[in-house]
């Protein structure tokens, strides 16, 4: 299956499209994606989406997934 994460429903985060192949019964799986996010019109929320979909176009499901956001506050010198 291939998974990727969108913010504001936009720019997908690098490293775009992660392609997961099970190996049969339960399986886990580690990802990470970045992106720089900067408020938007004096707005400092933001969103972000997980797809994923088939390679082969069959139906996949995901079962259960957790994502955890991490963030650090910088400055828009660095």
């Amino acid at each position: 299956m291939g998974v990727l994460v969108r913010m504001d429903g936009g720019p997908t985060m690098r490293p775009d499209a992660v392609r997961f192949t099970p190996a049969g019964g339960i399986d886990t799986t580690s990802f990470t994606f970045l992106i720089s996010a900067q408020p938007f019109e004096a707005n400092d929320n933001h969103y972000f989406e997980v797809e994923w979909r088939s390679p082969f176009q069959r139906t996949t499901t995901l079962i259960e997934a957790t994502m955890n956001l991490v963030y650090a506050e910088g400055t828009l010198a660095c």
